[in-house]
C-alpha cells in the first residue's frame, strides 16, 4: 500500500468523521446509532450510543462492560505477576539497587503515574471512544497538523500495544519454560519455546473471538486472580518461610551487582531500578479501547484507569514486599539479571528445601518440594496468560478503531467484526500476528526481550504524552470536559507534572542498562522509536 495514498485516505476519513462532527470518509458519522445493549437500561443505552454518535461513530460494539469489568480490563495487564515476578522483574531489582529501591521506586512511581492518568482520565471522559488517544489527538491538535498527528500517535500506541503484548506473551512462555525445567529436569530449546508462543497465541486468539459478555467474564475472572491469587500467593510465602527479613532491610537496605550490571553510580542505579516499576504501570490505557463495549463510559472510564493504576500499585507493592521480607541469604539465590532464569521460582523451591528438613538434615530438593515450589509457582503463570490474553482484547479495540478509520493497509479485513458475537475479529487477528512477529525472536535471543520490553514502554507513554500537550497548549480553548474533570488551575498544574513524569520516562528507557556500552548492550529501543517517527513522518 503506498504510504501518500494510505495518509490522504486516513485523512479524508478523519475529516469526515468524528473530528469535524460531520457525515464524510469510511464510516465516521455516516451511520445512525443502534441503540446500545439489549441488556442495559434503555437510558444507559441510548445516552451512551448518542454520545458515541455526536463523537462521530455509529454503535458496532456491544456494551456489556461494568466499572468492574473496565477497572479489570486495565488491572490485568497492569499485572503484578508478570512485570515483577517475570524476568524484567525481582531479580533485575536486586541487581540495581535492591529493597530500598523497588519498594520507594514502586510507591513514587504509582504517585507519578496517576498524574498522568488524572491527565488522560480528563480526555477519556470528554471523548469515550475506542480510539482513544489518537482521537484525542486529532480533537486537541493545531487544526493544520491535526490530522498528521493523530496518524502518527495511532501508529506509536498501535506498535507499542504490540510490543507490550509480545513481551507479556513471552513472558508466559518463559515461565513455563522454568517450570517445565524444574519439574522434569530438562532444559528447552529455541523451537520449545517457539512451539509454547504458538500454543499460547492460538488459544489466546479463539478466547479473544467471544462475546463482549464473554470478554467481560475473563476480564472478571482476571481480575479476582490478580487480587485474591495473589493474596494467597504472598499469605503462603510469608508462612513458609523459616525466617524474614526486618523491616528496616526491607524498606532502607541498598544492594547492587555491578559485576553484573558494570555500573557502580548509585545515582544511575537508581534510574534502572525504577524501569521495573514503570514496566508495570504500561498499558493502562486500555480501558479507554473498550469504551465502546462500556456502560456510562464517561464515568466508568476515568474512574476504571484510576483505579486500576492504584490497584495495581497495591498489588505489586504488596508481592514485593513479600518477596523481599522473605529472608533469602541463606537460600544461596543465584539469579540472572539477563532474564534467563526465575528467581521468584528459586525463591519457592529455597524456601520449601529449608522449611521441610529435618534437624541435622540438609536442605537438598527433593521431588515433592520441587513439585510443590512448581504447584505454587502456577499462581503467577495463570496470571501471566490472564496478561497476555487481556493484552491482545485491549489492543484489539484499539486497532478496530485505527481500521474503523481507514489508517491501516487493509482495512476492511482489520475493522471487521464477528457477526454472531460482534467480536473485533480482524483486528485481533491483526494484533496477535504483530505479536507473533515481535516475540519469535525473542525464543531464540534473549537480549530481543528487554529491547522489546523498552520499547512498548517508550512508544505508549510517547503517545500517552501527545494528547496532553495538545489539549495544554492549542486544545484549551475549545476542550469541553465530561462529567469527569479538575478544577482548570489543578488541571493545568497536573497536566505540567505528568508531562515532565512522561518525559523523564522517555530519556531513562533509552538509557543503557549495562556498562560496556557494545552493539550488544545498547538499548535499541530509542533508535528504534527515533526511526518509527521517522518513517511515519515520511509515509
Amino acid at each position: 500500500m503506498d504510504g501518500s495514498a494510505a495518509y490522504k485516505r486516513w485523512q479524508g476519513g478523519s475529516r469526515g468523521g468524528g473530528a469535524a462532527g460531520s457525515g464524510g470518509g469510511g464510516r465516521l458519522g455516516s451511520a445512525v446509532a443502534s441503540g446500545g445493549s439489549s441488556t442495559a437500561p434503555r437510558r444507559r443505552g441510548n445516552t451512551d450510543t448518542v454520545k458515541l454518535l455526536m463523537l462521530g461513530y455509529r454503535q458496532e460494539l456491544v456494551r456489556e462492560f461494568t466499572l468492574f469489568n473496565s477497572f479489570g480490563s486495565n488491572l490485568n495487564v497492569l499485572s503484578s505477576f508478570t512485570a515483577l515476578a517475570g524476568s524484567y522483574g525481582i531479580g533485575v531489582g536486586f541487581a540495581y539497587g535492591g529493597p530500598v529501591v523497588m519498594t520507594w521506586g514502586l510507591m513514587v512511581v504509582m504517585l507519578l503515574t496517576l498524574s498522568v492518568g488524572l491527565s488522560l482520565a480528563e480526555l477519556a471522559s470528554a471523548y469515550p471512544t475506542s480510539g482513544a488517544l489518537y482521537y484525542w489527538s486529532y480533537r486537541l491538535a493545531p487544526t493544520r497538523i491535526r490530522t498528521l498527528v493523530c496518524f502518527i500517535t495511532a501508529w506509536v500506541i498501535t506498535l507499542g500495544q504490540a510490543a507490550l503484548s509480545a513481551s507479556a506473551t513471552f513472558t508466559f512462555v518463559e515461565f513455563v519454560e522454568v517450570a517445565v525445567e524444574q519439574q522434569f529436569g530438562r532444559s528447552l530449546s529455541g523451537v520449545h519455546r517457539l512451539s509454547i508462543l504458538a500454543a499460547t497465541l492460538v488459544v489466546v486468539g479463539l478466547l479473544n473471538c467471544g462475546s463482549s459478555r464473554t470478554t467481560a467474564f475473563l476480564t472478571t475472572l482476571g481480575a479476582f486472580w490478580h487480587t485474591l491469587a495473589l493474596v494467597g500467593f504472598c499469605s503462603a510465602l510469608l508462612l513458609l518461610a523459616p525466617k524474614r527479613q526486618s523491616a528496616e532491610y526491607v524498606f532502607t537496605s541498598w544492594q547492587t551487582d555491578s559485576s553484573v550490571t558494570g555500573i557502580t553510580s548509585p545515582l544511575y542505579n537508581v534510574l534502572m531500578g525504577i524501569l521495573m516499576a514503570q514496566w508495570t504501570f504500561t498499558g493502562w490505557d486500555g480501558a479507554a479501547h473498550n469504551s465502546e463495549e462500556t456502560l456510562a463510559a464517561e464515568v466508568a472510564v476515568p474512574a476504571a484507569m484510576l483505579l486500576s493504576i492504584g490497584g495495581a500499585g497495591l498489588c505489586g507493592l504488596a508481592l514485593v514486599l513479600t518477596l523481599v521480607a522473605v529472608k533469602m541469604d541463606e537460600y544461596d539465590i543465584v539469579y540472572d539479571a539477563s532474564g534467563n532464569s526465575n528467581m521468584v521460582l528459586q525463591i519457592l523451591d529455597k524456601i520449601l528445601d529449608v522449611s521441610s528438613a529435618t534437624p541435622g538434615s540438609s536442605s537438598t530438593s527433593s521431588s515433592t518440594n520441587i513439585s510443590s515450589s512448581v504447584a505454587l509457582f502456577t499462581i503467577p503463570l495463570v496470571g501471566a496468560f490472564f496478561c497476555s490474553f487481556q493484552a491482545i482484547a485491549n489492543n484489539a479495540r484499539m486497532l478496530y478503531a485505527f481500521a474503523r478509520d481507514g489508517g491501516v493497509p487493509l482495512s476492511r479485513l482489520a475493522g471487521r467484526l464477528q457477526p454472531r458475537t460482534a467480536a473485533p475479529l480482524g483486528a485481533s487477528l491483526y494484533m496477535l500476528v504483530a505479536c507473533a512477529v515481535l516475540a519469535v525472536p525473542m525464543c531464540f535471543e534473549p537480549n530481543v526481550f528487554p529491547i522489546v520490553t523498552s520499547f512498548a514502554v517508550l512508544a505508549c507513554y510517547a503517545a500517552y504524552g501527545v494528547p496532553v500537550v495538545c489539549k495544554q497548549t492549542t486544545g484549551r480553548r475549545h476542550f469541553l470536559p465530561g462529567p469527569f474533570q479538575l478544577r482548570p488551575w489543578l488541571s493545568t498544574a497536573n497536566n505540567l507534572l505528568s508531562t515532565t513524569w512522561i518525559g523523564v520516562v522517555l530519556a531513562l528507557f533509552v538509557l543503557p542498562a549495562s556498562r560496556p556500552v557494545t552493539p550488544g548492550s545498547l538499548n535499541w529501543s530509542g533508535p528504534m522509536l527515533g526511526g518509527l517517527l521517522g518513517g511515519l513522518t515520511a509515509w
